[in-house]
Parts: structure tokens; C-alpha cells; sequence
């Protein structure tokens, strides 16, 4: 925790050379590269032993955040303001960036946010704001269900266990 805590401080803003208070919602890929968040666009920082390598991923007019890698590190599912309302989006990436362009992951109106990435391909999210926001799971086919049919107070970022098989 303690170097993830001093990666982010001392990332540096590609784009301006300058240090970065913006770093945010920081994901680590099972290879070793860390994607971040930063001014709205995505980065990833490619593990290194000198200095650091960060590859700008999306760019744009939207805001683009909280990055989930798949677990074989071939895309980077996201929350973009891109859309009507934040919504959730993939990306594929490679070494050297992204591999396309950026592409909606349902077609929901709602609100959809905090996603989180099963082995499988599954993907917990939220969908909804404030007190409705339940979680919610897509399943590599398409086909999404609500996680809980309980209705008291908001459900907030959704984690898959190490092997898939329940969500905290």
C-alpha cells in the first residue's frame, strides 16, 4: 500500500512534465501496469526500472475513470462521461496503448459506474445514483441481472473474490 501511495504522489503528468495531483482510481494489471485515472483521461504505466513509462490510453472531451483491467490484460473496462450520463465503456490495449477506439459496454440509459472484473468476464457494476444504486452483473454473453433485490440505502463498489465465485 505504501508504494502505491508513492507511485501516485510522485506520478507525473504526461502530457506537462509536471507532478500530478490528479492521479485517481488506481488498477493494477497482472502483469504489472498500473492504469490511473488522471484530468479525465486514462493512463497506464508500464513497469519499468528507469524512469517512468505512462502511455495516455483516452482522450477527449469526456471524462474518463475508474479503470478495471481483464484479468488476462487485454482491456481496461471504464466509467465515461461520454455518453448522456456516466456509463460503462471497454477499451483494448496493448503495449503501446490502445488498440481501437473505446466502445459502450450495455445500452442502458442509467447511470453506470465502479466497474470490477471477474476471471471469467464477468463485470459487477453499479447502475443508478444516490440511494437507488444497486449492483448489478454483466456476463461475458451480454445478459445482466440485478446482484440483490434489497432496497435500503445504495450499493457501492462491487469486488469479485479472487476465483469469481462471490461478489463483496
Amino acid at each position: 500500500m505504501i508504494l502505491l501511495l508513492a507511485l501516485l504522489q510522485a506520478a507525473i503528468a504526461p502530457d506537462t512534465g509536471r507532478a500530478s495531483a490528479g492521479a485517481q482510481d488506481p488498477a493494477w494489471a497482472a502483469d504489472g501496469r498500473l492504469a490511473v485515472g488522471i484530468r479525465g483521461d486514462l493512463w497506464i504505466r508500464r513497469p519499468s526500472v528507469g524512469a517512468a513509462q505512462w502511455i495516455r490510453v483516452t482522450q477527449g472531451p469526456a471524462w474518463d475513470r475508474e479503470p478495471a483491467w481483464s484479468a488476462d490484460g487485454t482491456s481496461l473496462s471504464f466509467t465515461s462521461t461520454a455518453g448522456d450520463a456516466p456509463q460503462l465503456w471497454r477499451v483494448r490495449v496493448g503495449a503501446e496503448g490502445a488498440i481501437g477506439a473505446p466502445e459502450r459496454i450495455s445500452t442502458s440509459r442509467d447511470v453506470e459506474t465502479e466497474a470490477s472484473l471477474a476471471r471469467d468476464g464477468s463485470l459487477a457494476f453499479v447502475r443508478g445514483r444516490g440511494a437507488l444504486a444497486r449492483v448489478w452483473v454483466r456476463r461475458p454473453d451480454g445478459s445482466e441481472r440485478r446482484l440483490t433485490r434489497r432496497d435500503a440505502g445504495a450499493e457501492r463498489w462491487p469486488a469479485w473474490s479472487p476465483d469469481g465465485s462471490r461478489i463483496a
